[in-house]
């Protein structure tokens, strides 16, 4: 039959394409953790990352305004990870390492950087 080759082409066409989404799926992206931000993060932080959520005005410590942090990436994830008191900041800022995979914190990460005006 002429059509088996064919047909195994493309089974491993779109066994490729199956394996390159899953790899995509796994990288770190702002659209993802944009989602996060909007689940996890908005109560205090509000939407636009202001410290200004519905929450803020209850906490002993106004959370950060995100768009005015230059704190880098590696200090991001930590504090995200560890916590605010681990890191020598407001304790009211939970720990989300183990809540959150690797994959969303990085991911966080990305977004929080889409909500800084760009440096100068």
């Amino acid at each position: 039959m002429k059509s088996a080759p064919l047909f195994a082409c493309l089974a491993i066409y779109l066994a490729t394409c199956l394996a390159l989404s899953a790899q995509a799926a796994e990288q770190p992206s702002a659209k993802l953790g944009a989602g996060v931000f909007k689940a996890r993060c908005t109560t205090c932080h509000g939407s636009a990352g202001k410290g200004d959520g519905p929450a803020a005005r209850t906490l002993p410590v106004n959370p950060a305004n995100l768009t005015k942090s230059r704190a880098p990436n590696d200090y991001l994830k930590l504090l995200i990870t560890e916590g605010g008191d681990a890191m020598g900041r407001s304790a009211s800022m939970p720990p989300w390492g183990e809540v959150l995979t690797p994959l969303e914190i990085d991911s966080l990460v990305l977004h929080i950087n889409t909500l800084r005006p760009p440096l100068k």
